[in-house]
């Protein structure tokens, strides 16, 4: 990525043209944007596939509110999607405040569109909640009125962040996620050379990571913790927060419903006319059935966090569900050959 020199003159404002179409979830919507602007015409749930972004994570987080958190979303999607395009990703990240909003200037002056990652505590229209790594698009800025205009996930309208705010919002470094002013604004985008061997190696190498046991806090690891775990959510002060928020992350939170599994399964019908043993495992109806499972458990944690005692004997029978249905599929998708 060009770094701009302090002889460089940026104009006052600058816009690429607008090209956002809204999305369910955040990265996948971003990675859609930019694949469209490169005249790729790709969904969003190819794009969230494509990038292996199915995920299972479950985080004690003591001292935080809430303080357990369950998230479906696979960790560097944004990395596994775009070096399937180019050979050259790379985050910039790491610059000071003013030189890092100088570099993302640049790239919108010179028409390059680029993913930024920020926490939405931050945002001015978004909420007051710590939960760094959302994905936005910035399409332009304007010196006069101090602002970046950005896409933002099922906003139809770019939203104005003012250039303090923004700052802000690109630097986290407290946990789940940390990033220092990541964003990555390539100048060229293509697909791959072997579109159907690249969609084959994604599920199976997405279906892996979450078979591999040697993470505690993520994939069929992290359900297990979390199934143990949860006989000791009843006496936590913050039950019912961790209640709603566990189901606003499966149900509301960019999840697309059913923690990302509903999405995920557009994606492998979509995968199956490029790979047609996808079809023949009957994978898209093994990610349903999974999604439908969490649907389910989602409702159960919205009903505990709606009532007056903390009772999670529904939820954890339905996580029992979770879990084998999540195993079914997994086993599945891990024995998909290459075409």
């Amino acid at each position: 990525m060009t770094k701009p020199t302090s002889s460089e003159r940026l104009p006052a404002a600058a816009r690429i043209d607008h090209a956002h179409v809204t999305g369910r979830h955040c990265a996948s919507t971003a990675a859609a944007n930019l694949v469209r602007h490169h005249n790729i015409d790709w969904s969003e749930a190819f794009c969230f596939g494509l990038g292996g972004g199915m995920g299972t994570w479950y985080l004690q987080l003591n001292g935080f509110s809430p303080s357990r958190i369950a998230h479906g979303r696979a960790e560097n999607f944004e990395q596994r999607f775009f070096r399937h395009l180019t050979p050259n990703f790379a985050w910039d990240h790491g610059r000071g405040r003013d030189e890092s909003e100088r570099a993302l200037k640049q790239a919108v002056a010179e028409g390059r569109l680029a993913i930024v990652l920020v926490n939405i505590r931050d945002i001015p229209y978004l909420d007051d909640v710590h939960f760094p790594g959302h994905a936005i698009c910035p399409f332009a800025y304007d010196d006069h009125e101090g602002v970046f205009w950005v896409s933002d996930m099922g906003r139809r309208e770019l939203q104005p962040i003012p250039y303090a705010a923004m700052a802000k919002a690109r630097v986290s470094k407290l946990p789940p996620l940390t990033h220092d002013g990541h964003f990555f604004a390539p100048p060229q985008l293509h697909v791959p050379v072997d579109l159907p061997a690249a969609v084959c190696a994604a599920i199976v190498e997405n279906a892996e990571r979450l078979l591999d046991r040697s993470v505690q806090h993520r994939g069929m690891s992290a359900l297990e913790h979390w199934q143990e775990d949860l006989r000791t959510w009843p006496q936590l002060p913050d039950w019912r927060l961790c209640a709603r928020f566990a189901y606003e992350t499966i149900e509301k939170r960019g999840s697309g419903g059913g923690n990302f599994r509903l999405m995920y399964s557009e994606f492998l019908r979509e995968a199956a006319a490029l790979v047609p043993e996808v079809a023949s495992l009957g994978l898209e109806q093994q990610a349903l059935a999974a999604g439908h499972a969490w649907v389910a458990l989602g409702q159960a944690l919205r009903a505990v966090a709606r009532a007056d005692q903390p009772d999670f004997g529904q939820v954890e029978a339905l996580l029992r569900e979770v879990i084998e249905c999540e195993r079914n599929y997994l086993q599945s998708a891990s024995s998909l050959r290459t075409p």
